[in-house]
């Protein structure tokens, strides 16, 4: 093969990848945009009803004061424990209110909640491409969540929801970095002074 022969066939290979990976993303988005109506479809009916359920019981407020998202890295008991003794405790003598039929409807929405975070943990649907109009809901159900799904991991050997964790760690991290982001830049735009005319 002469010199021009061995620069077209580069060029095909490297032309061939790009077209590879283009179509590889495109259906990375769209897997990403079929996700977000599962969950508008599944996830976010039975998030209400449980976000319905903790208002019943008082649980809402005293779940999003115990537990501070920036510490909670491992969700087993043993994290929760040290995070917050007192609601561990509470739960762990029975006060646990996702019992009988309130715990079928808990895990088919954290089972509901594993698949999709696993499409985008296995990098099957593009996170990024649904990120900003998913992640609030997301984590905000995870949150409340977090108590059930810690008591559930009683060790670190065999833990239920490791999808889960996954993306809502990496969520997690992206929502402190953009809000510290958006801090510095009010400050910055507040410490402009105004001329004076």
């Amino acid at each position: 093969m002469d010199f021009w022969g061995s620069v077209l066939l580069a060029l095909s290979i490297a032309f061939a990848g790009w077209q590879f990976h283009k179509e590889n993303k495109r259906k990375r988005i769209e897997k990403a945009i079929e996700l977000s109506k599962f969950f508008a479809d599944e996830i976010i009916p039975a998030c209400s009803q449980i976000i319905r359920k903790y208002d019943e019981l008082n649980l809402t407020t005293e779940i999003e004061n115990a537990i501070n998202l920036e510490k909670v890295k491992y969700f087993d008991e043993q994290e929760l424990s040290q995070m917050n003794p007192d609601m561990a405790e509470k739960w762990k003598n029975a006060y646990n209110p996702f019992m009988g039929d309130e715990r079928e409807k808990n895990v088919t929405l954290l089972n509901h909640l594993e698949y999709f975070s696993m499409q985008f943990t296995s990098k099957v649907a593009d996170e990024k491409a649904v990120y900003q109009s998913l992640h609030q809901a997301f984590l905000k159900t995870i949150k409340l969540m977090y108590v059930y799904i810690a008591m559930m991991n009683k060790n670190n050997n065999s833990k239920y929801y490791t999808n889960i964790i996954e993306l809502f760690t990496s969520w997690e991290k992206r929502r402190v970095k953009h809000t510290e982001k958006e801090k510095k830049s009010r400050v910055k735009k507040g410490s402009h002074k105004q001329p004076r005319i």
